[in-house]
């Protein structure tokens, strides 16, 4: 049992490590990853006016052509820009309202609208710099919760120290490593089997009334038995069969 819990202490010292067992530490005044810059409502607006009254303006200028008797050479391109501004404005959306001032003043306020976006969108990248790379919470992949983890851990370092003691019954050298010295009677084997058999029903018992997600229990008793068929004799597996057995 001492062995054990060396394992056990060692294995938390290593973990905690990373910070990943400690609870987190309480931050107040915390920065916060702002929305990405977009256009307002008004500046959409804006947009939509200058796509239609250029449409309108393109209409105006095909008309005005063929009434002058224009050359196909400028018939053409204004039909063209006709239908590019007429699609342009659709994509976008009508206006609440035509736009009836110069077209300059529009012209003039939808860039202005452009500038103002742009200088947002750097301001943006310039302040969220010191977030990238850095990891978000509730975007993994599952989470368990703090205990569970521990618990989880724990589980593994049983197993693997119950999986030591079954293979150093079978194995004197490897048993000498664990506090078996010496060869292994046939009696004691047995009796050893039959024990270890009996802890690993014990085992199964308390892992299925622990609380843990389902999750954990398959992949705690899918490792163990895996382990053992990997390394084991036949005649062993099926002691690791029965152990692992839901």
């Amino acid at each position: 049992m001492r062995p054990f819990i060396l394992l056990c202490v060692a294995a938390l010292a290593l973990t905690t490590g990373c910070g990943s067992l400690i609870p987190k530490r309480l931050e107040f005044f915390q920065s916060k990853v702002k929305p990405f810059p977009e256009l307002t409502a008004s500046q959409k607006e804006t947009q939509r006016e200058a796509a239609a009254l250029a449409a309108k303006r393109a209409n105006d200028t095909l008309s005005a052509a063929n009434k002058a008797g224009s050359p196909a050479e400028v018939i053409s391109p204004a039909s063209d820009t006709v239908d590019l501004t007429r699609s342009v404005s659709t994509s976008l959306g009508p206006p609440k309202s035509p736009y009836t001032g110069p077209a300059t003043n529009l012209s003039t306020k939808l860039d202005g609208s452009t500038a103002n976006l742009n200088n947002r969108v750097e301001d943006f990248a310039k302040r969220e710099e010191k977030f990238v790379g850095h990891k978000v919470e509730g975007t993994g992949l599952f989470s368990i919760s703090y205990f569970s983890y521990i618990g989880g851990i724990l589980l593994l370092i049983f197993l693997a120290w119950t999986a030591l003691k079954i293979y150093g019954m079978v194995n004197p050298a490897v048993g000498a490593g664990v506090g078996i010295v010496g060869r292994v009677s046939s009696s004691v084997l047995s009796r050893g089997m039959a024990e270890v058999a009996a802890g690993g029903e014990s085992f199964k018992n308390y892992l299925h009334t622990s609380g843990f997600d389902a999750a954990i229990k398959e992949k705690v008793l899918d490792l163990f038995s895996r382990a053992h068929k990997e390394n084991q004799s036949s005649d062993v597996q099926d002691v690791i069969q029965k152990l692992t057995k839901k």
